[in-house]
């Protein structure tokens, strides 16, 4: 072989071991993506499209689910009875269309609440997602979707909208169930409570999506008594009607605990001397972003009702309105320790029924602790205890509860560290003492025992000794 020829060949051998390295690296490229492709097909619940129209095949398609399955309607279904996801389902709802959402009609129930039903129900170890349908009912005693306790419902796109129910009018969450919305709308909706959403001790995550245009007597957006966690979307355009003076909270009412860190609460209403146009709050209510705005209420607190804890961290308060008094926020004075607000906070164009320019002295020092120095207040203001920001008056008040003050006892407050300390030491004194008379029963009857069998013992030797 001459040198040209050697050369040649080891050129060839050269590129073909690259091109066969290239090829192998394409193919482990092409495996991994494969691989990462079907994992998140397994987590994110992504599957291939099941098309139904009508009842039963929709049921049949769940029924017969066994990875996550995706199930497109094809038009309008008016449903018999109630459409369960049952344990260890995870099925996503969706319409086999881009131009509109296709609408799913809950059973219109009969006259009883045992013989009510909503439209869908997860069941417990069960998943629904909703992304592009409409889930409605006209049934008084039942919700748009009922998340039943360890249920998961999550919601990307499409609308709960027109539910009529008892508790809960869009979508009520029981016990240990959770509720993460991230898109979609919630509106047009009627309760007892909780007009957009009712949250019974369960978990709801709001990121995305609007709750508007809903009605109910406490709550008009979302009544809280789990927890609820509010990082972006909208809370707005909701009412509590004339029964209001008891519950209110035309955006939210929160008797749980409430951690809003963005958002918007904004142009809700409670109407008839109601409390709280955008929140009302017996529970724990943290701000740490986001604004409460443009709410109205016909008696106090027009952006909030506070008698639980209140803490602003950061965000916006302005543009709120309240008939009488509190126009960003009402805090009974007896309760201003329960109220914290953090430097950097905004308060702007909130209004009430009178302004307070000065602070009673025996306040200088709650004042001082609870409010930050580097607040921004309502022109012409210069401190927040003025009544068009936070509640105030220049006369002491004369019973110990306002009159339109909630009838819902406050949360407990939980014992200091050294309350805790004393009632362990209590508790632990108690057990001393039972324990060490205890000891001494017992000690006695042993020692009787033992008393006995000596003696019992002794005249036996004494008997055979005489023998």
């Amino acid at each position: 072989m001459n040198i040209n020829t050697r050369h040649l060949y080891g050129l060839c051998c050269l590129y073909s071991r690259k091109a066969l390295c290239f090829v192998s690296l394409l193919f482990i490229i092409t495996l991994t993506f494969s691989c990462f492709i079907f994992e998140f097909n397994c987590t994110f619940g992504v599957s291939e499209k099941i098309v139904v129209s009508n009842e039963n095949e929709l049921r049949n398609a769940i029924n017969a689910a066994i990875e996550p399955t995706s199930i497109a309607i094809d038009n309008d279904i008016t449903l018999t009875r109630t459409i369960v996801i049952p344990a260890n389902k995870d099925i996503t709802l969706t319409s086999n269309t881009t131009n509109s959402f296709y609408k799913l009609f809950g059973s219109p129930g009969l006259s009883s609440i045992s013989d009510g039903s909503s439209t869908l129900t997860v069941a417990n170890g069960g998943m629904l997602r909703l992304d592009g349908i409409v889930v409605t009912h006209v049934s008084r005693f039942g919700s748009g979707v009922m998340v039943n306790s360890g249920g998961k419902l999550i919601m990307y796109s499409g609308e709960i909208s027109g539910n009529n129910g008892n508790l809960g009018g869009g979508v009520f969450i029981n016990g240990s169930g959770s509720f993460m919305m991230l898109g979609g709308k919630i509106f047009g909706n009627d309760a007892l409570c909780g007009g957009g959403v009712e949250n019974f001790g369960g978990t709801f995550n709001m990121t995305g999506g609007e709750i508007s245009g809903n009605t109910a007597w406490g709550g008009g957006g979302v009544y809280n008594d789990g927890d609820f966690s509010m990082s972006g979307g909208k809370i707005f355009s909701n009412n509590v009607s004339t029964f209001g003076d008891r519950y209110g909270g035309g955006g939210v009412y929160n008797s749980g605990i409430f951690s809003m860190l963005g958002g918007e609460i904004s142009g809700n209403n409670a109407v008839g001397g109601g409390a709280g146009g955008g929140v009302n709050n017996i529970g724990v209510f943290s701000m740490s972003g986001g604004e409460i705005s443009n709410n109205t209420v016909a008696g106090d607190g027009g952006g909030v009702f506070n008698s639980g804890t209140f803490s602003v961290f950061c965000g916006k308060i302005s543009d709120n309105t309240a008939s009488k008094s509190g126009g960003g926020i009402w805090v009974y004075d007896k309760n201003f320790k329960k109220l914290f607000v953090s430097d950097g906070v905004v308060f702007s164009n909130n209004r009430a029924s009178e302004a307070v320019p000065n602070r009673r002295p025996e306040h200088d020092a709650i004042y001082v602790k609870q409010i930050g120095n580097n607040v921004i207040w309502t022109t012409p203001f210069t401190q927040g205890y003025n009544n068009y920001d936070i509640s105030y008056t220049n006369i002491p008040p004369t019973s110990p509860e306002p009159s339109n003050s909630p009838t819902t006892p406050e949360p407990s407050v939980p014992p200091s560290s050294s309350e805790s300390n004393q009632s362990i030491k209590s508790m632990l004194d108690s057990y001393l003492v039972k324990f060490t008379i205890a000891v001494i029963i017992v000690s006695c009857i042993i020692g009787g025992l033992v008393f006995l069998y000596k003696k019992n013992k002794l005249n036996d030797t004494s008997k055979s000794s005489r023998f």
